[in-house]
């Protein structure tokens, strides 16, 4: 290796990528060494460095795990022959910086069993030993479970280890059995299943099984429905006595209007006018009868001569009665509204004959969460829908795009979010007593459809 000048080592710490620690050359010089990083003498990643390199040249060290340490943690660099600076160094201050640099790793579970009534286990996670693993339960292919995670330990070879479990309840069992699924937020499928079965080599048992957690989703969705229908009736009802009594105003000022109009007109006076607060009533009375349907309300909110196409684009806000399901009250802040869901949450669609083309939640905040795990329905169909991190103050915008093959010409009447993870606040340190099982709070929900104005309209309701 060429001897290190005045200036010290040739290479330097510049920062990191993914998986990766940026060194960067400082001066022209002929290398033959071997760099390696380390967390508290723990070696996380090795490179040879050979050949000549000019300055301005880059090379990575690849780093493909942490182990579990205190935070913050810092990465240092060592060589053979002196060809890196050893005095600069990466501080990975908590655990989300961890996760930038190696990814969360992957969970794996190595014991699985039911024992006194409770789902137990034992997994590992070899590459990123900072992540903070959230796991859930779904249970029978319908309902979701929080499970707690034990504090992770520190493997001898990297990564960590934790025990877990999950609490079973007799509701949980049908006459045939149960069957948990294991997730693990930052994994698509499971990691580990149970199933329990009354006969373990009975196949038709197990069709049985299926076919029951079938039927939970369908009476879960029916219920959900249900809900749905009664407060959009009760909707439906207070609008249209609102008409009715509308509709009395008119005609009584109407008529008391022509007996008042033959008792004072002769032969030769001019036509009475009708005054201005009689005027208001009429042109009140024509307002609602042109939002008889959302489409026409929509369009004289937008245009009093109706000329106008209805806004592409509707917007539910969280003070938005057509939030009916599943929420509880608006709460705010510096940032503006927001409204927290349960488990499961429902939204009303403020133009079902409209054709739906997209659908774009604002998320937040999400509990016990980095990043939201959900499952999205238009009706009964489940969708497809793409996570990315919000604008501020939102922390998610989760986006649900229709192929125009897959819509059907009337439209939705509803969207339907289920959230894989909850929990209350009172069962968190420092929660307080807030009993309420909370999963994400929305700050709007916009609907946007296949023609109008180009422009988007808040729901008023």
């Amino acid at each position: 290796m060429t001897p290190p000048s005045e200036t010290g080592a040739p290479f330097r710490l510049e920062g990191s990528q993914f998986q990766q620690l940026i060194l960067r050359c400082q001066q022209d010089c002929t290398v033959d060494d071997v760099a390696s990083a380390h967390v508290l003498g723990i070696q996380v990643g090795e490179q040879a460095i050979q050949g000549r390199f000019r300055a301005g040249d880059t090379i990575a060290i690849p780093v493909r795990y942490l182990p579990l340490v205190e935070l913050p943690a810092t990465i240092r660099l060592r060589s053979a022959s002196g060809c890196v600076d050893e005095d600069a160094s990466l501080v990975v201050k908590s655990a989300g910086a961890a996760e930038q640099l190696v990814g969360p790793g992957e969970v794996r579970v190595e014991q699985f069993d039911f024992n006194q009534g409770m789902l137990r286990g034992f997994a590992v996670n070899r590459v990123n030993g900072l992540h903070n693993p959230v796991m859930f339960l779904r249970i029978n292919g319908v309902f979701t479970r929080q499970v707690a995670v034990d504090r992770p330990r520190l493997l001898d070879d990297g990564g960590c280890s934790f025990s877990f479990a999950a609490q079973l309840y007799l509701s949980d069992f049908s006459s045939n059995g149960f069957q948990a699924d294991l997730h693990a937020l930052g994994q698509e499928a499971p990691v580990a299943s149970f199933q329990y079965l009354r006969d373990r080599g009975d196949s038709l048992a197990r069709q049985v099984l299926e076919l029951e957690a079938k039927l939970a989703q369908v009476q879960q969705m029916a219920s959900l429905q249900v809900a749905t229908l009664s407060a959009d009736f009760r909707q439906q009802l207070g609008a249209q006595q609102q008409r009715i009594d509308a509709f009395i105003d008119y005609a009584s000022c109407l008529l008391f209007d022509q007996v008042a109009s033959d008792a004072l007109a002769g032969a030769d006076a001019a036509a009475l006018e009708p005054d201005p607060a009689m005027r208001q009533k009429i042109n009140s009375f024509r307002t609602l009868i042109a939002s008889a349907t959302p489409e026409a309300g929509i369009a004289a909110a937008s245009s009093p001569g109706g000329g106008a196409q209805p806004p592409r684009a509707l917007k539910v806000g969280a003070r938005s009665s057509r939030l009916n399901f599943g929420w509880y009250d608006a709460e705010g802040d510096a940032q503006g509204e927001f409204r927290w869901m349960g488990q499961s949450g429902m939204v009303l669609n403020p133009a079902p004959n409209r054709v739906l083309r997209e659908v774009t939640i604002e998320l937040r905040h999400l509990f016990k969460a980095s990043k939201p795990m959900l499952r999205l329905f238009l009706d009964t169909r489940e969708m497809e829908a793409v996570v990315l991190p919000g604008s501020a103050p939102n922390v998610s915008r989760i986006t649900i795009a229709v192929p125009p093959e897959d819509l059907p010409r009337e439209g939705f009447q509803t969207l339907r979010i289920d959230s894989f993870i909850a929990g209350r606040p009172a069962d968190e340190e420092e929660g307080g007593n807030d009993q309420r099982l909370l999963s994400l709070a929305v700050s709007e929900v916009v609907f946007t459809y296949a023609n109008g104005e180009d422009v988007v309209q808040t729901v008023a309701d």
